[in-house]
């Protein structure tokens, strides 16, 4: 299974398979280092945007990340956090809460 949900200010995804099998998910990389290697499309992107996907599109494959299996992120203002498991389960303890300075 992979999921997504966010609240409005912070993006939670997770792809985990009791099997070892889940499907892919994808995060892209931050838009800075997106522009330094892809000059021309700077400025296309908002500096903290980033993007949770099922499949990587689009002729730049090297924008995406795959997410390893069992595994969660959290991406909050443009800054990534990831978690692994190296148990059948992930195992995730506690969330702390996004500061978003405005």
């Amino acid at each position: 299974m992979t999921l997504g949900l966010s609240d409005g200010k912070q993006i939670y995804a997770v792809r985990y398979a009791s099997d070892g099998h889940a499907p892919t998910l994808y995060h892209s990389r931050d838009a800075e280092g997106f522009y330094r290697d892809h000059p021309e499309v700077e400025g296309t992107l908002g500096p903290s945007t980033r993007f949770v996907v099922s499949e990587p599109g689009g002729k730049y494959q090297d924008l995406w990340i795959e997410v390893p299996q069992s595994s969660c992120l959290r991406i909050c203002a443009g800054s990534l956090r990831s978690c692994r498991s190296s148990r059948s389960r992930p195992a995730i303890r506690s969330v702390s809460h996004c500061r978003v300075s405005r």
